[in-house]
């Protein structure tokens, strides 16, 4: 039975990794009862792993092109470019540091709040109106801003990125609106919430992973996980390709919204 429902998370969660709605939130709303038997944040986990490096396959040509840019110095090249490249490099760099780290501990908490069905809801009413109000303030309008602000930027993304892994908040909803609150261009703000999360989704699904092995080896649960992952990466291919233009044409606004229903649903349902 765990196999069919790992093979709807990966449906399920390899889609909702491209919006701003909470996958983990979803899970266990509809699996909460297979909790004490499945580790539902290891089939979280694995469908995020299939997710990210879909996300890798994606951006692989962006990163290289940063790469080559921050190598650039010399010649009939333009230096402001590069050093704006430069700059977007610092603040992936210390984005991605910030969530790993954080995301690392906070990750301890997500069975805890999990199971409080409360705190998950009031936390997708957050998660909305963080979306909604990201989009009434308009300020995806507003020209990059950098200088000494990549640090800064960089902190905020990967704190928002972190505390994403809670039932409830959307890791690429809340670090998309804080680096369009930042300033930050709508693609570069998109690359840089799906890459920031990339390294501690691995790191996190490797701990899991030898935590069920060392409690004793579930072999239904990893083969499951192994399913959800690849379903997500095929999804993640297919959707990848025409993310810039899917979050262009449809509204945070209408994510936030649907992000506040999934609220009032947890506490109807639960």
């Amino acid at each position: 039975m765990i196999i069919l429902y790992c093979i709807l998370a990966g449906i399920v969660g390899g889609i909702l990794y491209y919006f701003p709605i909470s996958f983990l939130g979803l899970l266990y709303l509809v699996l909460g009862g297979y909790a004490k038997k499945y580790d539902l944040f290891f089939i979280y986990l694995s469908v995020y792993l299939g997710a990210s490096i879909a996300v890798l396959d994606v951006f692989g040509r962006q990163l290289i092109a940063f790469k080559e840019a921050f190598r650039q110095g010399r010649g009939n090249v333009d230096h402001k470019k590069i050093q704006g490249n430069k700059k977007k490099i610092i603040c992936l760099v210390i984005a991605t540091i910030s969530a790993t780290l954080i995301g690392v501990f906070s990750a301890n908490l997500v069975d805890l709040t999990a199971k409080n069905h409360i705190l998950v809801a009031l936390l997708y009413v957050f998660n909305g109106l963080v979306l909604i109000v990201t989009y009434l303030s308009k300020l995806n309008n507003k020209r990059e801003v950098y200088g000494k602000t990549e640090y800064q930027n960089g902190i905020w993304l990967g704190i928002t990125q972190a505390c994403g892994v809670f039932s409830g908040l959307s890791r690429l909803g809340l670090s998309y609106s804080v680096a369009l609150n930042c300033g930050l261009r709508k693609n570069y703000s998109l690359f840089v919430a799906y890459m920031v999360g990339v390294p501690f989704t691995i790191i996190l699904f490797v701990r899991e992973l030898i935590k069920i092995i060392i409690h004793g080896v579930n072999w239904e649960l990893i083969i499951g996980g192994m399913v959800a992952t690849a379903i997500s990466y095929l999804i993640g291919r297919v959707l990848g390709k025409n993310l810039y233009g899917i979050m262009a044409d449809i509204k945070l606004s209408i994510f936030g919204v649907i992000s506040i229903v999934l609220g009032i649903i947890v506490v109807i349902v639960r």
